[in-house]
């Protein structure tokens, strides 16, 4: 998981520094001609469940520290941007993505993209893109592509071979509306 790239804070400071993982989550609109695309939750929804993925995950406050705080704004007068900050420095940056971008484009402070085997020429694409700009490459991290259920070595997915035979939202989308449409058919009967 991407989350983990972060840098621990090796003195103070670092400690003093605020260490920021940027989620760019793609905007309603991008989505719109996707497969299925009435079983996609919309950008605040997918926001909340990314968010609370994360805090559950890294919010060890205990008692007597103060909870996250939560901010959302607009970039540009149409970005959504929602910033979770917590005491320990970490910031959670969820963004909105309007086009192939995203914040890649527009925030010269970012360090690494985490990206799928599937779009590592996208990958390519930003750096070009930021060095355009004269800014710093990003590092870009790969991850693997899991195969279907299927394909299963002691309990664990096997990394996809090809693209055709890999776990994707579209696939996912696509057994929902069959069980919706199952279920609708068996509620007519």
């Amino acid at each position: 998981m991407s989350l983990f790239l972060l840098e621990p804070a090796t003195d103070q400071a670092d400690h003093a520094r605020t260490q920021t993982l940027t989620v760019g989550i793609s905007g309603d609109e991008l989505l719109k001609n996707k497969e299925y695309g009435d079983l996609l939750e919309n950008w605040n929804e997918r926001q909340h469940n990314i968010s609370a993925f994360v805090l559950a995950i890294t919010n060890f406050h205990g008692p007597g520290q103060a909870p996250p705080t939560v901010q959302s704004t607009m970039i540009d007068g149409h970005t959504r941007r929602v910033e979770t900050k917590f005491e320990s420095g970490f910031m959670l940056d969820c963004v909105e993505i309007s086009d192939p971008f995203g914040p890649t484009a527009t925030d010269p402070s970012l360090t690494a993209l985490v990206i799928s085997q599937e779009t590592w020429r996208g990958g390519v694409a930003v750096n070009e893109k930021r060095k355009e700009k004269g800014w710093t490459a990003l590092d870009v991290y790969t991850v693997e592509v899991l195969s279907l259920e299927d394909d299963m070595k002691n309990g664990i997915p096997v990394v996809a071979k090809n693209f055709a035979a890999k776990i994707s939202s579209t696939e996912i989308r696509r057994h929902l509306d069959q069980k919706r449409l199952r279920t609708n058919a068996t509620a007519s009967s």
